[in-house]
Formats: structure tokens, sequence, C-alpha cells
């Protein structure tokens, strides 16, 4: 479960407080309702976008590992976002409320939590708001089983993993363990709040195995009615792979047998309509961080800090056959050029 500090809560984003109960900590997001503890994150975003409008480039966080937050966004994402859309929407207009599966496959540049950020805070709001459905999100991050506890390939071994993952939900929604799928269908339904999964996997994780758990966790998300359930319920699985050239070569049988995997899913025809492979990340352009550093940098001279990265724009065209194409970079590359530029002394205002 995603923690969030009471008093750290950024600009912008607006925690639903009703019937809050933190049990004495500084936890936000564990309502009750119906008068039952729900241990997820029931968050309501008013404009996460602003949010970030309050990121400070102080030394601690120019020193952190973390790329400022708003540059992965900056990335042309149009097409992923569309798709996720548009299946949704589907849904929606042919009155239907599956629950929904996507797939986002990429390397370590392309930053895929920050990608699933985006989604939890900016598209899906969107995306309830115009269906006229309540605003509110659970989100659960789940922790899939590792590689190594799921080297038993046994029909045993599957279901005893799978009984562990639904507990995680059933832990989310304050049911006991083992709870039936009707308990899980008529808490749910009191909460009157969409559900958002996030599960984060590593393509040298990739199995036999794990296809299988993948496939038994789809079958026992389809076995929720959706007349039980009037709320959205959708899970992103988020599965990266090392983005260097030697890394890329050593995991690329694994990634074809991944890609297949996940693709022999979604075209099968029992998740034709909840299981879905999301088109790939692409990369920055130096269009776009101009953009950035004219609407949401105030602490920095913003005209030495556009050419500082545009040095490694420049730098990486110089490098392409003949210097020809568009002026590109992968999304943490770019997030590294603005935190080295932002280091840089001349950058920095001096106060008058």
């Amino acid at each position: 479960m995603a923690q969030i500090s009471a008093g750290s809560q950024p600009t912008g984003i607006s925690i639903n407080r009703s019937g809050l109960s933190t049990g004495g900590g500084d936890v936000v997001g564990r309502d009750s309702v119906g008068g039952d503890n729900i241990g997820g994150d029931k968050i309501t975003i008013n404009a996460f976008v602003g949010a970030e409008k309050a990121y400070q480039a102080d030394d601690n966080d120019l020193g952190s590992a973390r790329p400022p937050r708003l540059l992965p966004y900056l990335t042309d994402r149009a097409e992923q976002l569309r798709y996720l859309t548009g299946a949704l929407q589907r849904q929606f207009d042919r009155g239907l409320n599956k629950p929904v599966t996507f797939f986002a496959i990429g390397s370590d540049d392309d930053c895929l939590d920050s990608f699933v950020e985006q989604i939890l805070y900016l598209r899906l709001p969107s995306i309830l708001n115009v269906n006229g459905l309540p605003p509110a999100i659970l989100f659960r991050s789940l922790q899939w089983p590792s590689a190594n506890v799921l080297s038993d390939q046994s029909l045993q071994s599957t279901v005893n993993q799978l009984d562990g993952m639904k507990d995680q939900i059933h832990d989310m929604l304050g049911l006991r363990s083992g709870a039936s799928t009707s308990m899980v269908e008529q808490k749910l339904a009191n909460i009157r709040a969409s559900c958002f999964f996030h599960v984060a996997l590593q393509a040298c994780d990739w199995s036999a195995s794990q296809a299988t758990l993948v496939e038994a966790w789809l079958h026992w998300l389809n076995e929720l009615h959706p007349s039980k359930v009037p709320f959205p319920i959708i899970t992103v699985v988020s599965i990266g792979y090392p983005s260097d050239f030697f890394g890329r070569l050593r995991w690329q049988r694994a990634l074809s047998i991944l890609r297949r995997d996940i693709n022999s899913l979604t075209i099968s025809t029992e998740f034709a309509l909840s299981a879905y492979v999301l088109p790939r990340l692409r990369s920055v352009r130096f269009d776009d961080v101009e953009l950035w550093i004219r609407e949401y940098v105030d602490n920095a001279d913003r005209e030495v800090l556009r050419r500082h990265v545009r040095r490694y724009f420049l730098r990486r065209r110089l490098f392409s056959m003949f210097g020809i194409g568009d002026r590109t970079l992968p999304m943490y590359q770019t997030a590294e050029a603005v935190k080295l530029a932002l280091r840089d002394k001349s950058v920095r205002l001096v106060a008058p």
C-alpha cells in the first residue's frame, strides 16, 4: 500500500478525508467506509500537474537518485494513453464493467513507475469524470512473488501464490484471509471507489511459472461479476528490462518469450475484453523540455538552463548518422541531463 505523509501533501492533490482513521500515525488514506477499515489509499485528484509546479530543485532534491518528477511525463505517451482510454471507454459504452489489466513492457529508461503515476493521477480521474463515476480511487501496489518463490511449477504452488495475491486485496478491503469472491464483491460495491492495482516485474524474473500465475490472476479477476461490482477495477502490470546495449542483448531471448506469453493471453477469447498490451513508450523531444522549463522552472535562470540541457540533445544528434533525425533522448537520460544542468552554479538565480 502506498503511504502518503499527512504533513507532506503536495499542493493540488486533495485527499478524501471523510471518516479518516490513521490509527495515531501519519498515514493518509485509511478510510472507514461502512464501518470497516479500508487499508488502501482513497485518493481524489484535483490537479496533479499543479502539484508538480511546487517541485523545488534544492540541494537535497538535486542529489537524490530520482529525477525531477515531472520530466518522465514529457515523453510522447499519447498513443499509450489513447489506447488505454479507448479500451476503458469501450467497456463503459457497452455497459460492461469487467476488471481490466494492461501490460506495459519497457526498458529502465522508460520510467514505467512514472507512467503508472500518470495513469493514476491524471488519466484515470479524467476517464471517471467524463463517465459520471465517483472520483475516489483505491490504490494498491501488489507484491508479486519473485522468481525464486515461483521455482516450483506445480499446480498447488500456483494456487498457494494466487491465494497470497488475493489476501493482499482482502487486507486492503479489511476482509479476513481467504474471504470468498462474494465477500470481495460486496465490499467493493460498498466502498463506492474504483480500484487501481499495480504489479511491477522485471524481465529477468519471467518464467513459465510467472506466466501461469498471471493467467490465474486474470481468471480470478474475471470471477468478479460486473453487475455486483459497479466501479472499475484496473490493473497495470509493468515489466522492465535493462536499457543498456549489453543488457538488452543478454535478455533478448527472455524478452521474446515474455512478449509471446503476454500476447497469447491478450489474444485469447477468454481475456479478449479484459487484458491488453500497451504500445511501447517513446522518447523525449527537446521541445518538451523547453516547455517544461518555461512552465515550471521558477528558481533557476531559464535561458541558461535551456542552453545547458540543449547540449545533451545536440551531442546525441552528432553521434547519430550524419546528424540527421529528431533530437530526442530516453526519458531517464533526459531527467539526468536536467539534474546535472540544475547543479551548475551558473543556472541558479542570485538573490538581489
